[in-house]
């Protein structure tokens, strides 16, 4: 289990890596849905201690759910590294110098509640990426989450970023806006 939370720290770099944390986090939510379930028919058949039992079992959910999101953060990342390596000679791209990136577009979902309105703005990025080592152009598009857009009766907030940091951040690997 430690190196499991140690490796949510590392950044990903390798297909190979992806997919082991994957499975492992995979591995650990079966453990954790199945340990939240136990508690849960053990509180309902000792009628006494259901509620302790019910709040204990929150513990093995709440990780069971940070499981679920970890596969998702692999599944980006792995994705992230495939568009980010050579086909042809398996040499890293993405740098800089040999990278060109255009915004394609921009698509906002809103979500609206009693006093307030949330757009989470959503920018397609094209990318061309040349191998520095042997020269072939790969093309590719990805979605980049920019931020969001809070409205409400008294202010506007958001946390919007420019297009320039999100590729500098898909490109070393740093963006994880989900």
């Amino acid at each position: 289990m430690k190196s499991f939370f140690k490796s949510l720290k590392e950044p990903i770099t390798s297909v190979e890596q992806a997919n082991a944390l994957s499975k492992q986090a995979k591995t650990y939510f079966i453990i954790a849905l199945a340990a939240a379930i136990v508690l849960v028919v053990l509180g309902n058949v000792i009628k006494d201690a259901n509620g302790i039992f019910t709040v204990v079992a929150l513990i093995p959910g709440l990780f069971a759910i940070l499981c679920f999101y970890v596969v998702y953060i692999a599944k980006r990342a792995k994705k992230r590294v495939q568009n980010l390596t050579c086909d042809k000679c398996g040499a890293r791209l993405g740098d800089p110098a040999h990278t060109e990136s255009e915004e394609a577009s921009r698509r906002m979902v809103i979500n609206h509640s009693d006093n307030e309105s949330t757009g989470t703005v959503y920018v397609k990025v094209n990318f061309a990426c040349k191998c520095p080592h042997c020269g072939t152009e790969k093309i590719f598009q990805e979605e980049l989450r920019s931020g969001s857009i809070k409205v409400s009766d008294y202010s506007v907030n958001n946390d919007l970023v420019s297009v320039d940091d999100l590729v500098k951040g898909y490109l070393a690997g740093t963006n994880v806006r989900i």
